[in-house]
């Protein structure tokens, strides 16, 4: 339950009405995928600093980088086409899901393989 809900909240808090379905559908998985890694990682730690961290990692990326949002586009380095917009179609939106899958579970491998240089742990002295 204290994984479930939590996951499920975050996930449907990124449902945007001025979207698709196929792209709602494409980033609520991503964002998904990303619930279930923050999760592991509250898990494996045993508190929210690290989740946290890493939530505010992949915002300052989304945020500085690359912007999908019109809302956003004056952060962002470079301004993509917005998700909002009707041009996108169903392969758009599959690729954008497996891309943000795919960026999550590599991030997975960083923040938890016992082989990771970044591995993540309850106790910083457990990670040698």
């Amino acid at each position: 339950m204290w994984a479930l809900l939590p996951a499920l909240l975050f996930t449907s808090l990124h449902w945007s009405p001025g979207s698709t379905p196929a792209i709602n559908a494409c980033v609520l998985a991503s964002i998904a995928a990303f619930a279930l890694l923050l999760t592991l990682v509250v898990y494996v730690t045993g508190n929210l600093g690290a989740a946290f961290g890493a939530h505010l990692g992949n915002n300052l990326t989304g945020f500085l980088l690359i912007s999908h949002q019109e809302n956003y586009n004056s952060f962002a380095l470079f301004n993509a086409k917005p998700l909002e917009g009707p041009d996108w179609t169903t392969t758009d939106a599959v690729i954008i899901a497996a891309i943000g899958i795919v960026c999550t579970l590599l991030t997975m491998l960083l923040l938890l393989h016992p082989r990771s240089p970044l591995k993540v742990t309850a106790d910083p002295r457990d990670a040698g």
